[in-house]
């Protein structure tokens, strides 16, 4: 099981982009439950080079349920 707000978010990402929505939400659940003050945006922001790459998954999680500003 991922053991970092990152590794939920791309997982729960991963989970929606792949249609498995129950699991995605699920994970956003988790991952807002356990960092509800974190904000993973910018956090990959940080992470990636690419811009594209943190839209995509942060355009997941937000189908997923994440509030529109973790």
């Amino acid at each position: 099981d991922p053991v970092s707000i990152i590794n939920h978010g791309v997982l729960a990402a991963s989970y929606q982009a792949d249609g498995q929505v129950q699991k995605a939400r699920d994970g956003v659940a988790r991952r807002e439950s356990a960092w509800p003050d974190t904000d993973l945006e910018a956090l990959l922001t940080m992470l990636f080079r690419d811009e594209a790459h943190t839209a995509r998954i942060v355009g997941e999680l937000r189908q997923a349920g994440m509030d529109a500003d973790r």
